[in-house]
């Protein structure tokens, strides 16, 4: 059961929706499990782990960080998240919803997903040459410089 003080929090995605989606992966509902799930379901963008603990933090001031790591890895392992690394070393994290592709800035970190079309005819590639393994996953990552960049080094 999710416990009661998140039941006004939780906004875009219903109490039973998560928990269901945690229990779907074999993950216990719990409270810093529950609002996190629900932060990054919300979410539009990509989280460090520490602005995901600050975002998280403002509703549950006693969350550490160190627990944010551990419920991220959980969901990672689980396929609830996926992570990207970024050029500079540091990574991201987002709600798994589909497999995408990422383009990067690499001096502004600008992230922006690349259209549905290349991961599908990437999927299709892989599928049709690497016909003797089970393709679990496929992470693409793009980088370079965005336009304002661009600009800037003119």
């Amino acid at each position: 059961m999710t416990h009661p003080l998140l039941l006004p929090m939780i906004c875009n995605m219903e109490q039973n929706t998560i928990e269901n989606r945690l229990h779907q992966h074999g993950l216990r509902a719990t409270l810093p499990r529950t609002i996190i799930m629900d932060t990054l379901s919300q979410s539009v963008g990509h989280y460090t782990i520490e602005s995901l603990w600050r975002t998280v933090k403002a509703t549950v001031p006693s969350i550490e960080l160190s627990t944010v790591y551990r419920v991220v890895q959980a969901f990672v392992e689980v396929g609830l998240a996926s992570e990207m690394h970024l050029p500079d070393g540091s990574r991201v994290i987002e709600a798994t919803v589909k497999a995408h592709a990422h383009w990067v800035c690499q001096r502004c970190h600008a992230i922006e997903h690349i259209t549905d079309d290349v991961m599908h005819g990437v999927h299709h590639m892989l599928k049709a040459s690497v016909t003797s393994r089970d393709i679990q996953g496929v992470q693409i990552t793009a980088w370079g410089l965005c336009q304002s960049c661009q600009s800037a080094t003119k």
